[in-house]
């Protein structure tokens, strides 16, 4: 019968019942393999119980005990820190998605804002269609 490491465990750490302990001891008896999972499992605890305990860095420590204390007398900070970091989702969700805006620009509108000459592709944009017609031949203008 072959036991799985997590019964192993258990055993050392002594949380079998009577019968299953019995059931273990009998198969270690027997079973070379496992009684080499035993003897790594005890030397892994030792190895582990054997290291220093050391003190948790303060940034990792709670928070003063006065300002626990602060955020429980006013729980209506926390709901408007809530309110503000769902309403700041809201919106950046709302930009994310909404459509661009559509913006039809035309060179000659642009170049009558700032005074310049507009031209597009080597024809001038200022003119409309009847300015196009003079620079192209057989362009007919309505």
């Amino acid at each position: 019968m072959m036991y799985p490491a997590e019964l192993l465990s258990a055993y050392l750490d002594g949380e079998l019942s009577r019968a299953e302990q019995s059931r273990v001891v009998a198969h270690l008896e027997s079973c070379a393999a496992c009684r080499m999972d035993l003897a790594d499992l005890q030397s892994a605890r030792a190895a582990v119980r054997a290291l220093p305990i050391l003190d948790a860095p303060d940034w990792l420590r709670p928070a003063e005990p006065a300002a626990l204390e602060l955020a429980r007398r006013h729980p209506a900070a926390s709901f408007a820190t809530a309110a503000a970091a769902i309403l700041a989702l809201a919106i950046g969700l709302a930009s994310w998605f909404a459509p661009p805006p559509e913006v039809e620009l035309q060179i000659a509108d642009i170049a009558a804002t700032h005074g310049a000459r507009a031209v597009q592709d080597g024809i001038p944009a200022s003119g409309g269609m009847a300015e196009m017609a003079t620079l192209l031949p057989g362009v007919v203008a309505e």
